[in-house]
């Protein structure tokens, strides 16, 4: 009634690497008829004193169906909550992408009337109309990398890689540089370049999260003090591979700090979703990081 092996000659090798002293854990089993019902099969085979040369099978089930429902309903959750996670992570990064793109969007505004009002007074010639078009260029190859930024964002990690912790996170800053600038807030990053095994995406989610996490709390310092500069500093530790990310923007009380990597436990004097540093915590994890 179980699957337990694929064929007989498994089995019997199986038997014959097992210490007939012991009970040997062989692997979980399901029913045939109910896959929903998992088992864990422990085996402890005996020779039968009667008939010397007949191996007979001490079987012990143990019963983890509960156990597994759980696990699954932990994954269902844990996807749930990843999706969230990418879902706020687009919206933060869509308004990231607008800061980017305003400025040299007005940029190519202010061109395209330059050259309006120069052909209106008959004064387009091909040496200003060249430099304001090469200008206009510029602009236009700042956006196309841009869009090549967040669409590398936002591409799913089929496996794990070798990728330089450094060059993630000067990829990310592109993002979100002018947004961090336009509120005041500075990026320091500080010590020496070292590669890890993992998924580059998914690192600088982890990263954004945090990030966004100190911008949120300099901005509730700006609101009480008005010219406030905020400051986030980055630093590397290539000997540790430990990265340390620092704001000024007020620390976390000392209280919350036991639940922080919790889910739905937000210290945002914002609204906020408490999931930021819970979906971080998952994706390290995934990481085998600590």
């Amino acid at each position: 009634d179980f699957i337990q092996f694929s064929t007989n000659e498994d089995l019997l090798k199986t038997i014959e690497s097992m210490d007939f002293n012991k009970f040997s854990f062989i692997q979980e089993v399901q029913l045939k008829h109910n896959p929903e019902k998992y088992f864990l099969l422990f085996i402890a085979p005996f020779i039968e004193k009667e008939y010397k040369n007949k191996i007979e099978l001490f079987v012990i089930l143990y019963d983890i169906s509960e156990k597994k429902q759980i696990e699954k309903e932990n994954r269902e959750k844990e996807q749930m909550l990843l999706h969230q996670s990418k879902l706020a992570s687009i919206g933060e990064s869509l308004s990231a992408l607008a800061h980017q793109w305003r400025q040299p969007l007005n940029s190519l505004s202010l061109m395209i009337q330059f050259i309006q009002q120069l052909s209106e007074l008959n004064q387009l010639n091909k040496e200003n109309l060249k430099e304001v078009l090469d200008e206009a260029l510029q602009q236009i190859n700042f956006l196309s990398h841009t869009i090549d930024d967040f669409r590398n964002f936002f591409r799913v990690d089929q496996e794990k890689k070798d990728f330089s912790v450094k060059e993630e996170i000067v990829s990310l800053l592109k993002i979100l540089q002018i947004q961090l600038e336009n509120h005041n807030i500075k990026i320091k990053i500080s010590g020496d370049d070292f590669y890890v095994y993992g998924f580059p995406n998914l690192f600088k989610h982890a990263l954004l999260n945090i990030l966004n996490n100190s911008k949120d709390a300099i901005l509730d310092r700006q609101k009480e003090e008005k010219d406030f500069a905020g400051i986030i500093s980055i630093n590397l530790d290539a000997n540790k591979h430990s990265i340390k990310i620092c704001d000024n923007g007020g620390g976390i009380k000392e209280e919350i700090l036991p639940k922080i990597f919790q889910p739905y436990v937000s210290t945002k004097k914002v609204e906020g979703t408490g999931l930021g540093l819970y979906l971080t915590y998952i994706i390290i994890n995934k990481m085998n990081a600590n």
